[in-house]
This record gives C-alpha cells, structure tokens and sequence, in this order.
C-alpha cells in the first residue's frame, strides 16, 4: 500500500478542482444547441463546401451582390462544420463546439492560477465576467481558443516554432489574429520599459515574436493566397457600415451582461491596483491595450479576458508558504467535498444532455418562411439579417435573401439600405421597388409591416409566430 504522503502527492489540488470545474463550464457552454444567426451561415456554407469540394469565390446566397467576389475568410472552421455535419449531422457541429470550448475553458483556468484555491477562483470568475458572455458557435471560438494557445506557448515558455503552424491555422480562421500579433508587440514594448527600470527580469519575448511573424509569412500559403492576411484591412474600409453593428459598438451599459461585464472588469483593477508589486509593464501594457479595444468594440472582450488571465495569476500569486501547504495535502477534506461537488455537477451535466433537439429555432421565421414557400418560389426573399441565416441554412444556394451578417462583404450602400428598411424609412417601398424584390418575411411588429400593407404593390399572405409574410402583387419594376 502506497504511503499516505505518496497518496496525497497523487490527489488532485483543490486549485486543480477548480479549474476542471471551469473546464466543465466550457464544454458545458459549448454544448449548447445551435441558434446563432451567424453560425447557420459559416454551417451552410461549410456544408456545401464539403459537397462540393471547393471554397465558393463569389456569393452563392444573396441577389443583392450574387456573383459579387467573396473572400471565405473562416474557410477552415467552415470546412471542419461540414465535416462535423456529414459525421453527425447537427450534433456533431454542437460536439465540436463543446471540445473548442472545454479546451479553451482549460487553458485559460491553467494560466489563471495562483497556487491557491480561493485566489484561482477569484481570477477565473473575474475572467469569466469578462468574457464568458461572448463565448458563441461560431468561428470567434476558434480565434479565441488560438489567443489562448499563443498565450499559454509564451507563459509556459514552449517552443516558440510551434506558432507558425498555429499562427497558420489562426489566419485561416478568424481575423483575430492581429490582435494575437498586437498582444506579442506591446508584451515585448513592456518587457523593454521593465529592462529600462531595471525591474521584473524575464525571458524576452522577441523569439515568440519572430516565430509569429515567420507563421504570418508562411500564412500567405492557402487556398485563398494574400487576401486573407489583409482581410482585417475590410473593417476599416467599410466602418460606415460596422459601426450599425452591435458587437462592433462601445458597451451599452444599460443591458444586463454589460454591467456583469463592467463589474469584473472594475473587480480586475481592484486586484491588478493590489498585486501591482507582482507585474510590470509586460503585463499592465497589454491589458491596457486589449481591454480599451474591448470597450470602444465589445467584440473584443473575450480576447481582452484571455490576456488578463495570467496577469490575474500573477497579481494574486499566493505566498510560497501557502502554496506548498496547499500542494501537501493540508485541504484534503475540501478537496474531497470540491471532488463530491464536481462529481454532482458531471451528473447534473449528463443529465442535462438528454436528446433535444440540435437546433435551437426560437425567434426564427420557421412557418412563416413555409407559408412564404406556399405561394412563391422564394426568389429574390427580403428579411432581416438574423432571419437570413436561417433562410440559407434552410435553402442553400437557393436561400437569394436581400442580406445577411456579413457586414464585410455586402456593398455599403445595399447595408444602407437594409437600415431604413428596418426604420421604416418613408423610401422603404422605393428601395424594395428598386432591388426588385419578391418576397418580404418581416416581423409583425416592426413598421415596415405598416408601409407593406397599404401598399397595392403588395399583398399580404398570412402571419406565422410573429412573422408577416409578403409578396409582390405584380411584376417587380426596374431597377
């Protein structure tokens, strides 16, 4: 029988309890049934890569820029959705998303250690706050999960040439990856600053960075060449249009998750104020810089809280002594209770896991888009931006909606457009007359509806769940 010295060697750390319960929160969260507007289109659009076997170079989905030249810039993410969808239909997307999530989940309890129990925590949820909100089906996760990877490669001081195939797969993913590459710069400017006062010697960061920037050149191999290195470049030339975007906006303080978010985020600065001693300009620079990208974009948030996550760590690094009271088993009573409870919390996940519908369709234009089928062929379909995803999940190649979320692909004028549709602008007939639309599916509720039903150019065919359907009464004038 091993001694008990060996045994408490061997049982896991109240600190290691907490940061597999966070784990579980992640694949928790990744596991949830799919809803996102914007995943139906990277699905769809993944789906009929895989069927076809190429990467479409102009839009298939829209009739408002049809044939127009579109840069796949989440191919990869997309590809490994069809792959996901052909093995296990929707499941198979949600499992993937639960993997991308738990793992991104561990990763970031790893770096936010301490070396104490109640101070791990402490940083977890304050990342959480932070971050967690933004966690979504959709190719962000896999920017995020490379975030964490890059920081986890630098912290842990790992080859640093295992960021050119990472830095590959980032850029083949998600645009984030400059902010990966902003996170390096402004870690190497502090660690300068640091060397200058001669405080916080560390291992200098430039060979990470060097290895990044080979990862950037090798990058410019893929299927769609340069474009998707300068695709990032697309947010600045159409900011007329990103800035009617939500996610693209400053935090507004009257919702419910921005003041969760605001809150930890004040909580963050109590603790970073606190455990100043610990950090240096290495540490307070990036932050600084990520969290500000956060509040002017809140799309930004998640990649704002990955970065705190070590320098939480640090800041409430606890006292050696108390670290290796931890380490030796001292807390083996809680760590027995914490085991019991994450023992209950696995139950309740699996529990929890009971078949259900994949798909999560609450709010969609389900029958009002079948009723619209019912007396049309659905060609030329206008509906909002969140409705048109479902629509190309549903219809594919055929969907031929007026828009969707892809704020960086449509012309801004057609963007324009779609915004005093969803006012009720006095032209919205015009502009309708003008895209030579056929079909409206719109929310009952909204004024658009009012215009549509005054209109002898339009007649009304029924409502389904909140959702008015329209179609042209006659043929549709020139443009």
């Amino acid at each position: 029988m091993a001694p008990p010295a060996a045994v408490a060697a061997r049982a896991p750390s109240t600190e290691s309890l907490f940061v597999a319960t966070f784990t579980l929160l992640g694949l928790r969260l990744g596991l949830r049934r799919l809803g996102d507007n914007s995943l139906f289109l990277h699905l769809r659009t993944g789906i009929d890569m895989i069927s076809s076997g190429s990467i479409p170079r102009t839009d298939p989905y829209s009739f408002t820029a049809a044939g127009r030249p579109w840069v796949v810039q989440s191919w990869l993410p997309e590809a490994t959705y069809g792959v996901a969808h052909r093995i296990g239909g929707f499941t198979g997307v949600r499992l993937l998303h639960g993997l991308v999530y738990g793992l991104l989940a561990w990763l970031i309890g790893r770096r936010s250690r301490t070396g104490s129990a109640v101070r791990t925590a402490l940083a977890m949820a304050l990342v959480v706050g932070v971050g967690i909100v933004y966690w979504s089906p959709r190719p962000l996760a896999f920017g995020l999960l490379a975030f964490a990877a890059t920081v986890t490669l630098v912290e842990e001081r790992l080859p640093p040439w295992l960021l050119v195939p990472l830095v590959w797969i980032w850029v083949n993913s998600h645009g984030s990856f400059l902010l990966g590459a902003a996170w390096l710069v402004l870690v190497a400017v502090g660690q300068w600053l640091d060397s200058r006062g001669a405080r916080l010697r560390t291992v200098p960061v430039l060979p990470w960075l060097g290895w990044f920037t080979a990862g950037l050149v090798v990058s410019v191999i893929n299927p769609l060449g340069l474009r998707l290195l300068t695709f990032p470049g697309t947010v600045l030339e159409k900011r007329e249009a990103f800035r009617h975007v939500v996610e693209w906006r400053p935090l507004d303080l009257q919702t419910p998750t921005a003041v969760v978010t605001v809150t930890c985020l004040a909580g963050a600065v109590v603790v970073l104020v606190w455990g100043r001693k610990a950090l240096g300009w290495r540490d307070l620079l990036p932050v600084a810089a990520l969290v500000l990208a956060g509040l002017l974009a809140q799309r930004n948030l998640p990649v704002a809280a990955i970065a705190l996550a070590p320098v939480l760590g640090r800041a409430l690094q606890a006292p050696a002594q108390a670290a290796s009271a931890a380490a030796s088993g001292q807390n083996r009573r809680l760590n027995l209770v914490l085991a019991a409870l994450l023992g209950t919390l696995a139950l309740l996940f699996t529990a929890a896991a009971r078949p259900e519908p994949a798909l999560a369709l609450e709010g969609y234009p389900v029958r009002a888009l079948r009723l619209a089928g019912e007396h049309t062929s659905l060609r030329r379909l206008v509906t909002d931006d969140v409705a048109a995803g479902y629509v190309i999940l549903v219809h594919g190649t055929g969907a031929g909606v007026f828009i969707d979320d892809r704020v960086d692909f449509y012309p801004v004028a057609v963007t324009l457009d779609y915004l005093r549709l969803s006012g009720g602008h006095p032209a919205s007939l015009d502009i309708l007359d003008h895209h030579r639309a056929e079909v409206v599916i719109w929310e009952q509720r909204l004024p658009l509806v009012r215009r549509l039903e005054v209109s002898p150019a339009w007649r009304a065919v029924g409502t389904r769940d909140g959702w008015a359907v329209f179609v042209r009464a006659a043929a549709a004038p020139g443009p």
